[in-house]
């Protein structure tokens, strides 16, 4: 329920900004504005993580993020268009994004202390991981029932009340009570400077993996109105989420001993291959195949993503794993954005669209074969 906005908000400000300012432009103006400050922000807020915790930084960040999503709705000048409200608005905004709650850095950083076991751990975050893409699924859904049955202006209310309630749930855990949420840094002592090289060659890694998803979206809806299916800008993210959760529960209940690095080489690689027959689509229908085409990448989606946390995590010390998930949280974040951007640009040539996830995944390899282990993951149980 917290992470739940993330799917809702980009679409809830586009259908606000319809209704309320008349402008769908100025709606994608305020998604974009949105999701960047969320990305571009995440490592500040890992390192808030680090320093003081999860219930002292994620708690107050929820409420400003709920309270700004909210101020359109119900703040001063609500409901009457003019330039200041404008301003007011996007400020607003990317102030909501800029303390999007962290959730999804804090939970990967908790999975050690909540579960010794390493095969545990694998498990929850193959499950973590999968199932987050059906986010973006569920999201723009209630978001557009929402906005049917009650308005714009309550889909985007939901939106912020949606965080806060999932965040105070969280954050009332008994496992919250019971105990610090991490190892913060110890005064007095100098953290060691990040990012590092393993990181560097990771987060170029994963910015591929992200510009692929990204622009997936984007070539999805371009498809729909070159086949005259609308109904397809919808199915293919499906599709690619659905076959991502499953790949996340065959990742989770896969080989209890697989090396990180060696399973993300080895995913990238399919995951990579797995967007060929996308680029190559062709035949007596082109939509139904899409659909099909898709799962095969998404499967191997989060052996990806999931390895590169793993791997990064055994060379990461306990208190800065906040702040590293978080860089690797922004790679992702960033490379759709990217990805949005180059399928954005090919709108009008969905031959030529179809080629840009393959592009971006191929990216991943490569940058995994420049740089990702160029030393060797440190041994079981060895100081970290």
């Amino acid at each position: 329920m917290g992470r739940l906005p993330s799917g809702m908000a980009p679409l809830a400000l586009v259908l606000w900004a319809a209704e309320a300012e008349g402008s769908v432009a100025f709606g994608g103006l305020l998604s974009a504005v949105y999701v960047l400050a969320s990305a571009l922000l995440q490592p500040v807020k890992g390192r808030l993580l680090d320093r003081y915790g999860c219930v002292r930084t994620i708690g107050p960040l929820a409420a400003v993020h709920a309270g700004c999503l909210l101020l359109p709705v119900y703040g001063p000048g609500a409901g009457r268009p003019s330039a200041a409200t404008a301003v007011a608005v996007a400020g607003a905004v990317a102030v909501a994004g800029a303390c999007t709650p962290p959730l999804e850095t804090s939970l990967r950083a908790l999975w050690p202390a909540l579960l010794p076991s390493p095969e545990q751990q694998r498990t929850a975050l193959g499950i973590d991981i999968g199932s987050q893409g059906l986010l973006y699924v569920a999201g723009p859904l209630l978001t557009g029932a929402l906005a049917a049955a009650h308005g714009p202006a309550a889909a985007l209310a939901a939106t912020g009340l949606a965080s806060l309630a999932g965040t105070f749930l969280v954050l009332t855990s008994p496992f919250h009570r019971s105990r610090p949420a991490t190892e913060t840094v110890p005064r007095g002592r100098t953290a060691a400077p990040l990012p590092t090289r393993d990181m560097v060659t990771l987060y170029l890694a994963l910015t591929g993996t992200g510009s692929a998803i990204g622009s997936m979206n984007v070539w999805a809806v371009s498809a729909a109105e070159s086949l005259h299916w609308p109904a397809l800008s919808g199915l293919i993210p499906a599709a690619f989420s659905a076959s991502a959760f499953l790949g996340g529960l065959a990742y989770g209940r896969g080989a209890r001993r697989g090396v990180p690095l060696r399973t993300l080489r080895v995913s990238a690689a399919a995951f990579c291959a797995g967007w060929i027959p996308l680029a190559c689509l062709d035949g007596p229908h082109p939509g139904v195949g899409a659909v099909a085409a898709v799962t095969m990448p998404g499967l191997f989606l989060t052996p990806v993503v999931g390895s590169a946390f793993l791997a990064l995590g055994r060379r990461t010390p306990a208190c800065r794993a906040n702040e590293v998930n978080a860089w690797l949280v922004q790679s992702m974040g960033v490379g759709s954005a990217l990805g949005s951007l180059a399928a954005g640009s090919l709108a009008g040539q969905p031959a030529a669209g179809a080629v840009v996830p393959a592009a971006g995944a191929a990216a991943t390899v490569v940058c995994l074969l420049l740089g990702a282990g160029s030393r060797p993951a440190a041994p079981p149980g060895a100081p970290r």
